[in-house]
């Protein structure tokens, strides 16, 4: 099961999100046949989202993470809901992209490029959703997403995201932290903090040590006494339906549909993000103009 921990120090001065989303990022792979350096792209933003979606906490808010780079991947978007489900989808899945020389990692920078633009659009119910944008400093989508909280959020963090995909393709490992200084965070609490992070190892390598969310987590606050707030289980799950598809045909236009009535009789639509066909036949398009 994928699950995220919500923990805090003994002088609630720091938070800590840690998570498992192995299963996840495996089920995104499944979904859309990716190659190995786009399910690390994707699945580092998934896992960001799903963190970020779980700390909006009213039921029914929404989170978007737009990354659109100069790289051949194009634009990634994930979605999030307060639960932490996520939803993914990009512009190319099929990319085949020789690793690092300096290291033998996937190279993730390089398939989503280092020039663009982050969006995260909050849908909380009210009136207008709310946008912030920021560069890509990085491309390695964790610095990126520490970028934006800082400067558009005025949040301090610290974000760690990790994605190991097997020889087979397979999602071996996924996961991530995200790290938040609490305001009036003592400089005392902050020096140790950033002694931790120092010293920490990457997110897939403590996975493949056998370490859990709350591990992970215990790490980050060596030291610091922590305190687990919550435990919530996330996982992949696309929320299309034959009701949003019509939704989605209506924009098209009466003229748009009248035509495909009168030259094709149907139309088949594909969810973006699990890839599920939806087929209309003649009389079904017929009831939707009806509707217009």
């Amino acid at each position: 099961m994928d699950y995220m921990i919500t923990a805090i120090d003994s002088s609630k001065q720091v938070c800590v999100c840690a998570i498992k989303t192995t299963e996840m990022v495996e089920q995104m792979r499944k979904y859309h046949d990716t190659y190995p350096v786009v399910s690390a792209a994707i699945g580092r933003t998934m896992t960001a989202a799903s963190m970020m979606g779980l700390s909006m906490k009213d039921i029914g808010s929404k989170l978007s993470i737009i990354i659109k780079g100069d790289g051949p991947i194009g634009t990634i978007t994930v979605t999030s809901d307060s639960r932490g489900y996520v939803k993914a989808t990009a512009n190319k899945y099929d990319i085949d992209m020789p690793a690092r020389e300096s290291d033998g990692k996937l190279d993730v920078r390089r398939a989503v490029g280092q020039n663009g633009v982050i969006t995260v659009v909050k849908d909380l119910g009210m009136k207008e959703p709310y946008v912030g944008k920021a560069p890509i400093v990085s491309g390695e989508i964790a610095q990126d997403i520490a970028y934006y909280l800082s400067t558009s959020e005025q949040i301090n963090s610290s974000v760690g995201l990790g994605v190991l995909v097997d020889v087979d393709y397979t999602i071996k490992h996924a996961g991530g932290f995200l790290v938040s200084l609490l305001p009036f965070a003592k400089e005392e609490t902050i020096q140790k903090l950033e002694q931790n992070l120092s010293k920490i190892k990457s997110v897939t390598k403590m996975m493949q040590e056998g370490k859990t969310p709350e591990d992970i987590a215990a790490i980050i606050l060596d030291g610091m006494g922590m305190e687990i707030l919550a435990k919530d289980e996330v996982k992949y799950e696309c929320d299309c339906n034959v009701d949003r598809i019509k939704q989605i045909l209506v924009t098209i236009g009466k003229d748009e549909l009248q035509k495909i009535y009168d030259e094709d009789g149907q139309l088949e639509m594909q969810c973006h993000f699990c890839d599920k066909k939806y087929n209309f036949n003649k009389e079904e398009l017929k009831e939707i103009i009806q509707q217009l």
